[in-house]
């Protein structure tokens, strides 16, 4: 199992996750995570055999998430949101793959179908974790 956890600040995402109903969301008290870190809500994402861990502060309109997903030993796990529509060309995204015996975490802006690189998104990430 592979935990992508990384905290963003923007309103697209923050927008999009206020519209889901936290009484459909759930607590899984089950999963744990390094660092005693904790998240408010959990929704299930069986089509992808994940869950997203997420918590939103208003105060300073943050948003605190982990993915879960599982991952071969030489796979990857990879997050990402498209402001500019449902399409990937255009996605700002954080993959998690293993590199050197160790979990890494880097963010992509992708910008074609034949070849991603490792650049700055547009929004502002930090405390980025694989593990």
């Amino acid at each position: 199992m592979v935990v992508l956890g990384f905290v963003l600040i923007l309103g697209f995402v923050s927008v999009l996750f206020l519209q889901i109903n936290p009484s459909h969301s759930l607590t899984y008290s089950s999963q744990k995570f390094s660092g005693n870190r904790l998240y408010e809500y959990c929704n299930d994402l069986p089509q992808l055999s994940s869950y997203l861990h997420w918590t939103y502060d208003s105060s300073n309109s943050s948003l605190k998430k982990a993915f879960l997903a599982s991952s071969t030993a030489d796979g990857w796990v990879a997050w990402a949101v498209n402001p500019q529509g449902p399409k990937m060309v255009g996605s700002q995204a954080l993959i998690a793959y293993k590199l050197d015996g160790k979990y890494t975490v880097k963010t992509y802006n992708v910008t074609s179908y034949q070849k991603i690189t490792v650049s700055k998104i547009e929004y502002e990430v930090w405390d980025m974790v694989a593990e």
